[in-house]
């Protein structure tokens, strides 16, 4: 169960839309993805034409601003290796079910039966993906960038994710109890933690009308809460001096790390 206070969670967000406010920051890549993703989506239900190509090569520069050519297959591909990937992400009618899941408080969305049939969704589109890149297996931090940079529905369970979940509580792996925890997580704190946003800009950059999905303000939160503890283990030269701090410390030490300018 993660158990973050809600205004470190705000903090954190705050501290992540801060440094995405700089012109051209590679944090931006997401923001560009995800509305090629979302008004393709709408292009097609109006029945017009879908530049595929153009969201694959979207796709391929938002995973590559994400680190995810490092130690991967996808280092040795061009961009076009993601088309079928995009014909997945438009044609699953799971996929138009996980980007509107789940949009408000809703008691009976968040039932672990509810949760289950989502959390399969997911690992069928894993499954998916798998026989499209044509590789025996493709890793969680892969089609989790992918499901977050253009659905929006699902954290990505990177290094700095896992680490700041973890360290509050959370399963660090992807899987049906992490999905459940995050969702549950966000719902059962958020207007505490949009208290404590008020007067930040929730949308994305690039298109104001556009909010920023649950999941991909819990990016943020995790991802930035894991950097900045690292940032700060390694200044003191010990990889595991936070996990010692008292529990009073550790929100301490994070409140002053997430009140630092822009990195």
């Amino acid at each position: 169960m993660i158990n973050l206070r809600p205004d470190i969670a705000a903090a954190a967000i705050q501290k992540f839309l801060a440094d995405a406010e700089r012109s051209n920051h590679r944090y931006r890549s997401w923001n560009h993805c995800y509305l090629a993703f979302r008004n393709a989506r709408k292009q097609k239900s109006d029945g017009k034409e879908i530049d595929k190509d153009l969201l694959s090569l979207h796709l391929s520069c938002y995973l590559s601003s994400w680190g995810m050519f490092r130690n991967s297959f996808l280092l040795d591909r061009d961009y076009r290796t993601h088309l079928g990937i995009v014909d997945i992400l438009l044609d699953d009618e799971d996929i138009d079910l996980l980007c509107n899941f789940p949009r408000y408080q809703d008691d009976e969305a968040l039932n672990a039966e509810t949760l289950q049939n989502y959390w399969n969704m997911i690992k069928t589109i894993r499954e998916e993906f798998v026989e499209v890149y044509d590789v025996t297996a493709i890793t969680e931090t892969l089609v989790s960038k992918i499901l977050l940079g253009t659905c929006g529905c699902i954290p990505a369970y990177d290094r700095f994710y896992k680490s700041g979940v973890g360290k509050f509580g959370g399963t660090q792996y992807l899987g049906l109890n992490s999905y459940s925890e995050i969702v549950r997580y966000y719902w059962s704190n958020q207007d505490e933690i949009c208290s404590h946003l008020v007067g930040a800009s929730l949308v994305n950059q690039e298109d104001h009308s556009t909010p920023y999905p649950s999941m991909k303000l819990m990016d943020m939160c995790f991802w930035q809460i894991g950097n900045s503890i690292e940032f700060y283990n390694k200044n003191r030269g010990v990889s595991s001096i936070f996990s010692k701090l008292s529990e009073e410390n550790k929100y301490a030490v994070l409140h002053s790390l997430l009140e630092s300018p822009v990195d």
